[in-house]
């Protein structure tokens, strides 16, 4: 199910055990740098389906990009100003809930089966003869000794 903005759901609702698919953007809030240069992440696009709030959320994004990799035409270079652009009270997460889905049930015993199906395909034929050809033999010539002595003939010379 996507998010429906007449949905109990909105588009900053991140709790729930279903699957969110959010797109996010890091943006700084220091003074010094241009408009255009306030991106300093994203838009980026996540998967999850752990019930958070918009702070949890902005805490994982921001401690999963924190070490940015700067290049000369980064509007915090040179070096001296990037710790003042990454400095965490300067930055905001902006993000968007596009769309919502439901878990799938894994059926278990299923996969387990198709498992065990797809290995025994894969699986080189046997050279040795089925199990119960090697009982057949101990049972076969018990039977044919037995055979033998209910008939009264004797192997002996």
């Amino acid at each position: 199910m996507h998010v429906n903005p007449n949905s109990a759901h909105s588009a900053q609702d991140l709790s729930g055990d279903q699957i969110k698919v959010v797109q996010y953007c890091i943006i700084s809030v220091v003074s010094g740098i241009a408009d255009n240069a306030r991106v300093l992440v994203g838009p980026k696009v996540v998967a999850f389906g752990d019930s958070m709030t918009p702070e949890g959320f902005t805490a994982w994004i921001i401690a999963e990009n924190c070490l940015p990799e700067v290049k000369p035409m980064d509007p915090c270079y040179p070096p001296g100003n990037i710790a003042k652009c990454w400095d965490r009270k300067y930055l905001r997460v902006a993000f968007f809930v596009m769309g919502r889905f439901d878990r799938a049930e894994i059926r278990w015993e299923e996969l387990q089966a198709l498992s065990v199906a797809r290995i025994a395909e894969k699986m080189p034929p046997c050279p040795c003869p089925p199990p119960n050809e090697h009982a057949g033999h101990a049972e076969q010539a018990a039977a044919a000794a037995a055979a033998t002595v209910a008939s009264g003939e004797s192997s002996d010379p």
